[in-house]
Parts: C-alpha cells; structure tokens; sequence
C-alpha cells in the first residue's frame, strides 16, 4: 500500500533490509523501517489500507505493538490499536481470515475466511465504521483556582466523548498554555480528564485560558480552561512579646501556624539600647516557633525573624524580647516617714527574680545624692546567696522599719550602711545595682527621683525611662506574671507608690505557683455566699471609715510546697484605690475566724510595720496568725481564709494578693 512517498509491505517475514520487522514494514525511498514490534501471534499479513494518516493492516495475528488485536489492527504513524474485539476467523475450511480491505465513504470493508466481525455474526465480509466526519467532543471543567507559586495539585479539566470511539481512547493535549500556567501529567480515564495543574511564581493574577483539544486519530475538537489565578497570599504572621528571665528559657509561638507556602529562614536579635544579648536561640523553618535559651544581659531586644514565601520573597516580622534582669530593684524607701525626712533612713529591696539561687558577690549598689552631684558605690556582701524569687534588703543607718522594743515585728536588713554623714543634709536621687564598676555596660537595674535629673554627675543609667515623681518616697515593684516582676525598663510604668513593706532574705519567698488559691465553696458562684459576703453597716474605726459597710471573701489555699508550711503570709499586689472612673475604693481590714457551713475560717491581720490608719492598700502584708511553726499547713493540706474589705465608694473592684511561705 502506497502513501505519499511511503510504501507499506506486509506478509510473513521478520526483516526488511537487514533491519528487524516482524510482518510490516515501510519503505520511504532510501531505507527501511519497522512499524513498532510489528504484528504477530500469528503467520502472515495479507491485506493493507490506507486511510488519510492512518495504515490498516488485515490478516492472520493475534498481537499488533505487542496489544492484543484479532487479526486486524491499525497503525497511526507511531502506535498500534486494535479495531475493536477484531474478527473470528473460521480456521475449520481453512484460509486467511482477511484477504482484502478498501475504504471508501468513511467506512473500512474487509473481506476474508471469517465468521465474527466486531462480535457480530458476520460470514466473511463486514464494514468497519471509520468516521461519520463529527468531531469528538470536549467540555472543559469549572474554572480552577490557584495561587501564584503554590504547589500543583491534579485536578479534573474537561470531559471528552465520541460516537465511534470509547471515550477513554481519545486522546487529550493542551495547546495553548499562557506564561506561569503549568500543566502535566493528562490522564483520560473513561472519558474523564484530569492533569496536575499549578500557578508558577510569574503567573499572571486573574483569569488565564488553557485550550484543551480532543482527537479521535483524525478528527479533533478544542474546549477552553480557565485557571483563576490569586496573588501571593500575605503574610499575616506575628508574635506576643516575650519576658524572660536572666539565664532562663522562653518559647515563642506565632499567632497563627506557618502555612506551606511559607518558612522561616533566619531569626535576628537585635539590641535596643547598650544591652547586648547574650544566650542561645533556635527556630523550626516549617512551624515558625523559636526557642530562646540562658536568655543574659537584661535588657529590651528586638527578635526579627525573617520569612520566606513560596516565591522566594522576604519579609520580615518582629517582636519585642524583654530579657527581665536576675535581679531587679523590688522595693525602694527613699527616705524616712515625713515630716522629719531623715535622709539616712533609707532601704533598697532586690528581689531575685529567676529561678535560680544568686550570689551578691562582686554586685554594687551605686547611689547618687540630690542637689550635691555626688555619686557613691557601696560593695555588696560576698558572702550571700539569695534564693530563687528571694529578696535581699539594703538599708542605711537610719533605717527605721527594723526591730526595736516598740516595733517587735521590724525587719533586719541583710545589709545595714555607714558613712555618709557627710551628706546628712541631701537626700537620694536614685539607686542603681551593678555588676562590678559603675557604668553602663554594667548595669543590672536602676531606678530614680525626677528631681535629680539634669545634674552633671546624674548619669541617665541610673534610672529606666520616665523616673518617678518627686516626691515619691515608697515605691513598690510591679508583677507581672509567673510570680515574676514587671521589668519594662520604664521606672513609671513599673513601679506604684506604696505602703513600705521592705523583706530580708530570711522572710517568706514568694510562692504563688506551689500555692493555689481556691474558692471556699467551689460548686457555688464566686460572687455568692459564702464565697462573697455584703454588709452594707457602714463602719467607723481605727483602720478607718467606711461608709458603705464592708464586703468578705472566703478562699482557700492549698499547700504544694512538698514541705509543711510554718509561715504564710500575703502580700497586697493590687486592689481599687478609686483612681480610675467606675472603680471602687476600698482597703483590707482585719478579719477573725470564724466557722462557715461547718467548716473553719481563719481571719488575716494587716501588718503594722507602719502606721497604717486607712487599712490595707498596695503592698500592704497580711499575717496569718493561724500558721505556726508549731501549727503548719501540712504536704497536700489546706486553709480556709476570710478577708474582710471596707468600701469607700463603690463600683467594680479588684483585689490580689501573693502568698509568701516559709517551711
């Protein structure tokens, strides 16, 4: 059979000019070449037709392109196909099952010693229906979406039919495809198109068109995809500020989990001031989370941590990393009780504010003078060790709040100084503790009068941010969380004047978390009795007048400390003075005990360390007479406490308290 300038010849051989052809082969002038593996299973090939394209080939074989084919099949140009279930030959009056084939009008005829064609009963001739001239059809998929440089996912993209041909023989290709728009892997299975379809980072945002097209091995039909592209999605990442203490681990965890277009590539810590930070941090590219280890040198950071999308553009995300010092500056006395203003009845309270023991050795406590611009350091005992959220007290010679005959309950400093007589007449501007000599790079926290400020010999280190107010004579520390101190390098926003309430090292530590507090009655509602009592007879006294009588709480406390509790005290860290529109006023006042629902209730005193003739306010301590070393809080045990709170005016309210115990 001729086409074009090829000749096709068929007959039993298994070579054609020295080149292996099993049956067919096609000679184009010069040479020739197999068509595949031929056609076999079988003895011979006896007939051939053309069709435009397409080379048909009759006979008697069972395999064509190594595809089962009864005794007839077709060649496209590069792959064999069977024409359907083929047919039967009738071997039994001998014969080839195909003699001749012609086609004409569309249609295939072929003749020979068969029974069967197309699973038919057919007696030795039948037509095969080649093309009735209608294209096969092909109806692209709803629109898709993607997003520039995500990654592809396989997706349906059209389904294809014809009259003549199975559905999942039509053969589907993409023609046009815009810049950006990447599809493989098409797969037709019954008819049903899919292919792995992904946006590139260069994919123009909005509608794309992809033309589909169908062919049947002669005619062919094209549908239009569209594939909506978006643009890179933002970010949308960010972090909560992180406290952590000196030599301490902290975690910091995005606020919402890094999705797979992103990861981060590197993370940054830089300083904000002198402070330069010291430590060890690590992050995971694929979630975002960033550990921070022996966190050192206090100070403000700020953590910047660089992302990267799938498009390899950066960006970069930060927060800040306040690095809260081992030791802080608790409480301050910066004179004695006015009028008398005794200039060296003085105290400094450092509070160890990590979970990890502290020498004082090589510390210094530096200290300048008002007025005289004068500036003295004062070495630190080398001998002493303050313990985990322990404190450590400071005072001058004059200190007042110690203990004497008149004032058994005083406090003995761990550290009580001369010499400074010679300023008797000029009070302390500020106090700032160092490691080792006086200077910036030294300092572990300071903090200072506004009415010093401008001296030449007040340096600005020895106060964080805004200073306190003139005129401020006590002031207390701040929590924050964790039984941590607020430590925001800003003197005003961490401090609040107060009731002085000065510890030494052998006081009550702070343990908040091995203590919890619980409602008295738990099954009832916290503002219900007998969680919450309201007396409404005003009250007249010495710890003052309250007007709108008092209210009670009833709490209880458990002891997790692992050892008997022989001491308990709390310490008042915030309760509603009326500063704030809406709020109440109120102060703690004594309570007794008493005996609740069956149960005993112990009363608390407010400590009187100083005069104290309008009742508890902010940092003032609260005894616990009922714990004794002879009477403890066992391991696991608890106590039921009241306290009993005077109104001054009334609104919303707040109240709370750390516990302080010793075993």
């Amino acid at each position: 059979a001729l086409s074009g300038n090829d000749l096709y010849a068929g007959g039993t051989f298994t070579t054609a000019g020295g080149v292996s052809a099993i049956n067919i082969a096609k000679w184009n002038g010069t040479s020739w070449s197999a068509l595949g593996v031929g056609v076999g299973g079988g003895n011979w090939v006896s007939a051939l037709a053309i069709n435009g394209s397409d080379l048909y080939v009759g006979g008697f074989f069972t395999t064509a392109g190594g595809k089962p084919a009864s005794n007839i099949a077709k060649w496209n140009g590069t792959s064999w196909s069977a024409l359907g279930s083929g047919v039967v030959s009738n071997r039994s009056f001998g014969g080839t099952p195909i003699n001749g084939m012609a086609v004409g009008g569309g249609d295939l005829y072929v003749g020979g010693n068969f029974t069967i064609a197309g699973n038919k009963p057919s007696n030795a001739f039948g037509r095969y229906r080649i093309s009735d001239g209608t294209p096969p059809t092909i109806a692209a998929a709803a629109a898709l979406q993607r997003q520039q440089g995500s990654l592809g996912t396989i997706s349906t993209i059209a389904s294809v039919s014809d009259a003549e041909t199975a559905s999942g023989s039509l053969t589907v290709a993409a023609t046009t495809v815009p810049a950006g728009i990447k599809i493989s892997n098409i797969t037709n299975t019954n008819g049903r198109i899919t292919a792995m379809m992904a946006a590139e980072c260069n994919a123009t945002v909005g509608a794309n068109t992809v033309v589909l097209r169908v062919s049947d091995g002669a005619l062919t039909a094209t549908a239009n995809l569209t594939v909506n592209v978006s643009a890179i999605a933002p970010l949308g990442l960010s972090y909560a500020p992180v406290v952590v203490s000196f030599r301490q681990n902290a975690v910091a965890n995005p606020s919402v989990p890094l999705s797979d277009n992103f990861r981060v590539t590197d993370v940054i810590i830089r300083p904000t001031g002198k402070a330069q930070f010291s430590g060890a941090y690590t992050f995971n590219q694929a979630n975002g989370v960033i550990t921070i280890t022996d966190a050192s040198v206090p100070g403000l950071y700020t953590v910047a941590v660089r992302v990267e999308n799938q498009c390899g553009k950066v960006s970069e995300v930060t927060f800040p990393l306040n690095v809260v010092g081992a030791l802080v500056i608790s409480e301050i006395g910066f004179h004695g009780p006015r009028p008398y203003d005794d200039v060296l009845d003085w105290y400094v309270e450092l509070f160890n504010n990590s979970e990890v023991p502290i020498s004082t050795a090589g510390l210094i406590l530096g200290r300048v003078y008002n007025s005289v611009n004068r500036i003295h350091s004062i070495g630190l005992s080398p001998n002493h060790v303050i313990p985990a959220r322990g404190t450590y007290l400071i005072a001058g010679q004059g200190f007042s709040l110690g203990v004497s005959a008149t004032q058994p309950n005083g406090v003995i400093p761990d550290q009580q100084l001369t010499g400074f007589s010679e300023y008797l007449n000029f009070p302390t501007a500020a106090f700032a503790l160092f490691k080792g000599v006086l200077a910036e790079g030294n300092r572990i926290d300071g903090a200072g009068l506004g009415s010093g400020i401008g001296s030449p010999d007040f340096p600005a280190y020895f106060y964080e941010g805004p200073t306190f107010l003139p005129g401020s004579d006590y002031v207390v520390r701040k929590f924050a969380a964790n039984d941590l101190l607020q430590d925001t390098q800003n003197n005003q926003a961490d401090f609040m004047s107060g009731v002085p309430g000065p510890q030494n090292s052998l006081l009550p530590p702070l343990r908040n978390h091995l203590t919890p507090l619980t409602l008295f009655a738990p099954l009832v509602s916290a503002n219900a009795a007998p969680n919450f009592e309201r007396n409404v007879t005003a009250v007249n006294g010495p710890q003052g007048n309250y007007p709108l009588g008092t209210f009670t709480l009833r709490r209880t406390i458990t002891n997790k400390t692992g050892a008997p509790i022989r001491r308990l005290r709390l310490r008042i860290t915030d309760i509603s003075d009326g500063s704030l529109v809406g709020q109440a006023n109120i102060r703690l006042l004594d309570s007794v005990d008493a005996t609740i629902n069956g149960l005993p209730v112990k009363g608390v005193t407010v400590d009187t360390l100083t005069a104290q003739p309008q009742g508890g306010g902010f940092n003032s301590t609260l005894n616990v007479g009922a714990v004794t070393s002879s009477q403890p809080i066992p391991v696991g045990g608890t106590i039921n406490l009241q306290f009993r709170l005077g109104i001054v005016r009334g609104g919303s309210y707040r109240f709370f308290f750390n516990v302080e115990a010793v075993n």
